[in-house]
């Protein structure tokens, strides 16, 4: 026969019998609440006992100062929280039970009762917990003390000058180790010196973000009128420059600028660099044709966020007006009127001049200044553009003869900058070859060295007045592979120039403007350390292939390099087409993603080769073989004329001279 199932009513009254017959078991109930001496420490503020978890960061004034007295009382203070929490959670006769299977007194009130269980049963005293804090106090003092920095802080502490850091190290005999890696920075030595160093480097970074530009460390400035200085600091403070906060002050010919974070008061700073320091390697050219010479001409509001960073000032491109024709070669070549500025020079008129012999003079000055065998020289296309007091209304009310607009801008401080961002050109004739178009991917950092101070008193005194390195002639450039969305940083390819001379060419009434471009490159040998530091300027960038990661680099972030110490100035990923042309010249059509300023644009750069079939090598013609051959180096300067007009130029008798 079958047997019925249990009637819920009959399994719950079971079941209520079998619960009153387990026992509570309220001794360990209560052991759950047993700390020691290390768990209270565990529990006191960050600021209390200058320790932090890992999976909370804090900036650099978060550390901890505490006297041994502060510690030991809010320990106390944690302790007595403790028994609060306790005797919420159980009643008095649970306590008294505790204390009887322990062999303890069992009378008293639950405040006594807790009080008892703590003191006595866990040994948890005043004097137990001083003793434990006095005996690992002991035990670390010569441990240091660690912290973890928020990535501002971090920054922060990377852009100070390293004579600053071993100053304290050497101050309170301490060795401070940073680790980018895990944010975290560790100071070894007596815990007493560690806390006052870190104390020191937290006063140093939390310091007043109101810095003094000291122009003359970065450069020649320009010869500025106070009037033209605050124009440039009213356009500068209205456009914000990209993230940067702040704000900036000129009085009585100095410079400040304030702001909340210290790397947004470094972008200001940089602005102002940009536009008031005269390149130290840039040659300008403005040519203006026989039939210009008595023609209007003036300058436009231009707009080029692409080539030039959201750091200087409004630009404008000249412009002229007058009779246009089609050009041939002859009338390209004919004297014209060419102005020229050298670096830190005055602009000079060269009237009835042929426009290749002073291209010629500069190519040859910039070969003698290089002194090294294997200079190369390329062309890009864009627009020449230039600054200067558009206030001024003998520049600005009317359309002027060319060499008077040019004398006005020379009175009137312009800066010349070149804008590269092109659109597509098809007007480019290719030569039909079955290797042709190659192209390639890759990531372009670049790197200046930062100047040292010549003194101790120099460091302090920078680090007081400016967070802008200043910089050296002196550059590396890592070409990183990207391929099957991987960078190949085994292959990287490494050059250091000390020296970039460019010519800015404005040809007015032309379609473009050209920039040359003179390197002599050294190549560097690919080590460890190097591919070490790429690899983390490429993660800090957002590239190491989480789509999660912010960008957390900025320009002028230093690099430690076996070279030096370097700071960040050029982060690009570059799509590169390489094109043959019918006269043998390489064409390279550049996309360029400008990952530090978030900006895209395209590029146009022409390269002589050195003969027809070097596109596999990509062999350029040295500077000193087309300045050799007066052919070859006019044949490169009449392709500049048509790459500015935009078009292949008539062909001229060979009869013509174009050279005196």
């Amino acid at each position: 026969m079958a047997i019925k199932p249990m009637s819920p009513a009959i399994q719950r009254t079971i079941d209520k019998v079998e619960e009153r017959n387990h026992a509570f078991d309220i001794v360990k109930e209560i052991e759950r609440y047993r700390f020691t001496a290390v768990d209270i420490f565990a529990m006191l503020p960050e600021h209390i006992a200058g320790t932090r978890r890992a999976d909370a960061p804090v900036d650099a004034a978060c550390v901890g100062t505490a006297s041994r007295g502060e510690v030991l009382e809010e320990m106390q203070h944690v302790r007595n929280k403790r028994a609060a929490e306790i005797a919420h959670a159980f009643t008095a006769k649970q306590l008294q039970e505790y204390l009887r299977v322990h062999n303890m007194p069992s009378t008293g009130t639950k405040a006594v009762l807790v009080s008892r269980i703590i003191q006595t049963v866990w040994r948890m005293t005043t004097d137990t917990v001083t003793s434990w804090f006095d005996e690992a106090h002991k035990q670390t003092e010569d441990e240091g003390m660690s912290m973890e920095l928020g990535e501002s802080a971090l920054d922060q502490l990377n852009a100070l000058d390293p004579r600053i850091v071993a100053d304290i190290e050497k101050d309170h005999s301490v060795k401070v180790k940073i680790d980018a890696e895990t944010s975290r920075i560790d100071v070894v030595g007596k815990r007493a010196d560690a806390r006052v160093a870190l104390s020191n480097l937290r006063e140093i970074l939390t310091a007043s973000a109101t810095v003094e530009v000291d122009l003359p460390q970065y450069g020649t400035p320009r010869e500025l009128s106070q009037r033209q200085m605050q124009r440039i600091v009213r356009v500068i403070g209205k456009t914000g420059v990209g993230r940067a906060r702040s704000n900036i002050t000129y009085r009585e010919g100095e410079l400040f600028v304030n702001g909340i974070e210290r790397l947004d008061v470094r972008d200001t700073c940089d602005a102002l660099v940009q536009a008031t320091i005269e390149p130290a390697q840039s040659t300008a050219f403005v040519v203006a044709p026989g039939a210009l010479q008595m023609s209007a001409c003036t300058v436009v509001p231009a707009v080029d966020m692409f080539s030039m960073r959201p750091t200087t000032v409004a630009t404008r491109k000249l412009f002229a007006t007058g009779e246009k024709s089609t050009p041939d070669r002859e009338a390209a070549y004919a004297k014209h009127s060419v102005f020229r500025k050298k670096p830190l020079g005055p602009i000079e008129l060269a009237r009835h001049t042929y426009t290749g012999s002073m291209l010629l003079a500069w190519a040859k000055d910039q070969l003698q200044m290089l002194d090294r065998p294997g200079a190369t020289i390329s062309a890009k296309l864009g627009n020449v553009m230039v600054d200067f007091d558009a206030t001024h209304a003998g520049v600005h009310k009317r359309f002027c003869e060319t060499a008077e607009l040019m004398a006005s801008l020379s009175t009137w401080a312009p800066l010349f900058a070149f804008a590269s961002h092109v659109s597509h050109l098809d007007w480019f004739r290719r030569s039909p070859v079955k290797d042709v178009p190659k192209s390639k991917r890759d990531l372009v950092l670049k790197f200046a060295r930062i100047k040292e101070p010549s003194s101790k008193e120099a460091a302090q005194r920078s680090a007081s007045k400016s967070v802008l390195p200043a910089y050296e002639e002196d550059t590396i450039t890592a070409t990183i592979s990207v391929s099957d969305g991987k960078l190949k940083f085994g292959h990287a390819q490494l050059e250091r120039s000390r020296c970039e001379p460019t010519a800015e060419i404005a040809f007015l009434q032309a379609r473009y403007d050209v920039q040359l471009s003179v390197r002599s490159p050294m190549p560097i040998s690919t080590t460890r350390g190097i591919v070490d530091a790429l690899k983390d300027v490429s993660h800090k960038l957002g590239l190491s292939g989480n789509s999660g990661a912010k960008p957390a680099m900025r320009r002028h972030h230093p690099i430690h390099l076996p070279q030096g110490t370097f700071g960040l100035q050029r982060a690009d990923l570059v799509g590169t087409k390489y094109s043959r042309l019918t006269n043998g010249y390489l064409l390279l059509e550049h996309q360029v993603w400008n990952l530090i300023d978030d900006q895209l644009y395209n590029e146009a750069e022409v390269v002589p080769l050195a003969t027809s079939n070097d596109l596999e090598t990509k062999d350029a013609a040295t500077l000193e073989h087309l300045l050799g051959n007066e052919g070859d180096w006019t044949s490169f300067v009449m392709y500049l004329f048509e790459m500015a007009y935009g078009r292949q130029l008539t062909p001229v008798p060979e009869s013509t001279e174009l050279f005196v």
